[in-house]
């Protein structure tokens, strides 16, 4: 497909890596001539300078042949004026970046109005993950499907683990939960686990089933399995308003901290529940004061990576259990993953694994069975998939066992009726099912492509 990138800073550099490592024919638009030097030496993409709010440079740019325009500038409006302009100047599809509250409460209407294929909102999205995180604080992530019917689960094996050392053919006996493990990332590679696979101290694990079927299996390992009951934030940005007033009305008590005085007081009128403090988040005395160490979870979502690291890892020291960090880099991940700072959001990621889910969609849009959800793991080493079953899917109703499925293929639940299934070599797919499937290294569009 032809994809015009128009924005080249952190998130549309991110997507455009991605979208050409998938094999897309890529062009990135922006007026700073460093932004494409950069993506020029490091990425396979093409780059034009120029503004995406020109007729000319984005006629320049390909705009005419586009199959998807992805307009990401840091401002709104710009994103706007591009999609709108590239619409009528021939572009098949538009997405554009939109950040601001005030637009976002009308994404809906925006979308309407302006022939918006798709609206996306990075600091609203890692807000909601964060959410999810705080919900299961023994978790480091979660991936919804099905809408939140089925649930994948990211949590690292400890030390005492009770289920260090057991098989995982044995592992389910020993819990009686039907949940599954479908990967498990060890020392920087990831595997689809088999039967005889024993876990791992410092194994990073993902298991899919129910909600309430996953918080039973952290129960019987001796995991904590309520959501945190209060939570302090360090950083009053825009991921910080949507955390927040997502937090309190799932019951959480929020406490901010923001060095802005002006923030403090927009957030003070526009947050009734939560507890503002004007201060900088980067002082132990000031933590210490507003009692950090009592907390359940602190979340560092300020716009500086060292900050972020630096009072997340003190967070640790003091004795918080569930610590969440957002980082616009990811040379700092492998640094706080040692120093037991597990769950690390990055907003450009988060919204990469959105236009490319979005992507596969539109490459397989005339066809039934077409990808539905998609969720990036390890650093793009695995994908965990959402289909529907329909008519047309190979192999209905035979069982697995005697089905032939490529190499590191997993078929790891089945949403079916109101059942959730973990299926064993005796189950078969069934039309109308939704069938989640993990793998590793492949890039699948149709649930067909799974079956050798």
């Amino acid at each position: 497909m032809k994809i015009l990138v128009v924005g080249a800073g952190k998130v549309g550099y991110t997507i455009a890596s991605v979208l050409s490592k998938e094999k897309h024919d890529v062009t990135l638009l922006d007026t700073e001539a460093s932004k494409l030097k950069t993506a020029s030496d490091r990425l396979d993409v093409q780059c034009v300078q120029g503004s995406g709010t020109s007729i000319q440079s984005l006629l320049e740019a390909g705009v005419e042949e586009a199959d998807l325009l992805i307009a990401v500038t840091d401002r709104d409006e710009v994103n706007m004026l591009c999609c709108l302009t590239g619409k009528r100047k021939g572009a098949r599809h538009t997405i554009a970046r939109i950040r601001d509250l005030e637009y976002t409460q009308e994404s809906g209407k925006l979308q309407s109005e302006l022939g918006l294929d798709m609206v996306i909102n990075p600091e609203h999205q890692t807000a909601m993950e964060i959410s999810r995180i705080l919900r299961f604080p023994a978790a480091i992530s979660i991936d919804p499907f099905v809408g939140g019917r089925i649930e994948l689960v990211a949590y690292r094996i400890l030390k005492d683990d009770p289920l260090i050392g057991v098989q995982l053919k044995n592992a389910m006996v020993r819990t009686s939960e039907q949940v599954l493990f479908c990967f498990v990332e060890r020392g920087g590679e990831l595997m689809i686990p088999g039967g005889n696979t024993a876990l791992e101290e410092g194994d990073l694990a993902y298991i899919i089933g129910q909600g309430s079927q996953i918080s039973s299996f952290f129960h019987s390992i001796g995991r904590k399995t309520h959501g945190v009951k209060n939570t302090m934030i360090i950083g009053g940005g825009r991921i910080c308003r949507y955390l927040a007033e997502n937090a309190s009305r799932s019951g959480i008590r929020v406490k901010i901290i923001e060095k802005d005085e002006n923030k403090c007081r927009q957030l003070n009128e526009e947050l009734d529940d939560c507890f503002i403090v004007n201060g900088d988040g980067t002082d132990i005395n000031l933590l210490e004061s507003e009692n950090l160490q009592d907390c359940e979870s602190a979340v560092f979502v300020t716009g500086n990576d060292e900050e972020n690291a630096i009072t997340a890892l003190y967070a640790r020291h003091v004795g918080v259990q569930k610590v969440v960090v957002k980082m616009s880099r990811d040379e700092y991940i492998p640094l706080l993953k040692g120093l037991e700072v597990d769950t690390v959001v990055i907003p450009k990621n988060i919204t990469a694994v959105q236009i490319v889910r979005y992507v596969r969609a539109m490459e397989n849009s005339r066809e039934e069975g077409s990808v539905e959800m998609l969720y990036s793991l390890a650093g793009g080493k695995g994908e965990a998939l959402q289909f529907t079953v329909d008519a047309g899917t190979r192999n209905l109703d035979i069982p697995f066992m005697q089905i032939a499925f490529k190499p590191d293929v997993l078929v790891a639940a089945i949403h079916r009726g109101s059942r959730v299934l973990v299926p064993s070599g005796r189950d078969c797919l069934k039309e109308g099912d939704k069938v989640i499937v993990v793998s590793l290294n492949r890039k699948f569009l149709h649930l067909n492509e799974i079956f050798a």
